[in-house]
């Protein structure tokens, strides 16, 4: 059973697409945690688990990190909170980062490349 301490199942329910925190793996969700607690401020989930088929429907491969239920996008409108979860991130250990206008994907897939940052 995946657990956390920071987010509830409700808030995979409400990503796009919906989810749950037992799509998560735990060792991700541990990482995302740490990653919470050093950048202390709170996290608001786009998007985490994507079914292969959902990613293939939208035209992706189905290769994605978010497949494997080890990313999530997090929320970040601002500046300051970018850098906040990107520097939070790096020292929780997390490998794989995106960075959207929007949002911070934060990933650890153990499939991909790794020891990236990537602009969308």
């Amino acid at each position: 059973m995946t657990t956390s301490k920071y987010f509830k199942e409700e808030e995979f329910k409400k990503a796009s697409p919906p989810c749950s925190l037992q799509n998560m793996k735990q060792d991700f969700i541990t990482l995302l945690d740490k990653t919470r607690e050093a950048a202390k401020i709170p996290f608001h989930i786009n998007c985490a688990y994507r079914s292969v088929e959902h990613e293939k429907k939208m035209g992706r491969s189905g290769t994605s990190a978010h497949t494997e239920g080890r990313a999530a996008d997090v929320r970040a409108k601002d500046s300051r909170s970018k850098f906040l979860i990107v520097d939070a991130a790096i020292r929780a250990g997390i490998t794989r980062i995106g960075v959207h206008k929007d949002f911070i994907h934060l990933d650890n897939s153990q499939k991909l490349d790794y020891k990236v940052l990537w602009l969308y």
